[in-house]
């Protein structure tokens, strides 16, 4: 039996970002999430916040900033473009790991059984900072993240990714004042 060859440099980069979207399909491990950071007192004065990113892939931020903005809505926050009383800054880390080949009748990350088939791997990590936009003091931290297994064909199933990212912000925030 041959084995896939390993896509190209090209094709794994792109690979990687779309696996990025399958964060939350339905069949896949949940995602982590982490606080790193104690709100400080100066968290019951914050009202409205922007968003900020930083190596975030373009076609994500809306899906984040949709789904964050759902869960800090319930918090009282008002998200904004303009002037804020904080900056949340989101960004995304991408951590290599050793290529995987998904054995036949494994699950995939959608939950469906797979041929053998090579995968490349990754831990997407996004990390949260929310900081007062005059003073700079941070507020709170936090992060999210999500081992990944990239085969050719995968495609993003954006409504189940939307529930999971909501989810998980709503985990990361359940303790906000």
């Amino acid at each position: 039996m041959s084995k896939t060859p390993a896509p190209s440099g090209l094709v794994q980069t792109t690979h990687l970002i779309v696996l990025l979207l399958l964060t939350a399909c339905a069949g896949g491990p949940p995602i982590a999430t982490a606080t790193g950071y104690q709100y400080t007192a100066g968290a019951a004065n914050i009202h409205s916040y922007r968003i900020e990113f930083a190596g975030m892939p373009e076609f994500l931020k809306p899906m984040l900033r949709d789904e964050i903005s759902r869960v800090l809505a319930q918090k009282g926050l008002r998200y904004t473009e303009g002037d804020a009383d904080a900056i949340l800054l989101m960004t995304f880390i991408n951590d290599p790991l050793p290529s995987a080949t998904l054995q036949s009748g494994s699950e995939d990350n959608n939950g469906s059984m797979t041929s053998e088939v090579f995968a490349a791997r990754f831990n997407a990590r996004i990390k949260i900072e929310m900081t007062t936009r005059i003073a700079q003091e941070r507020i709170w931290s936090g992060t999210l993240s999500r081992v990944h297994y990239v085969t050719e064909g995968d495609y993003m199933h954006e409504a189940p990714a939307r529930d999971a990212m909501r989810r998980a912000f709503g985990e990361l925030f359940a303790a906000y004042p």
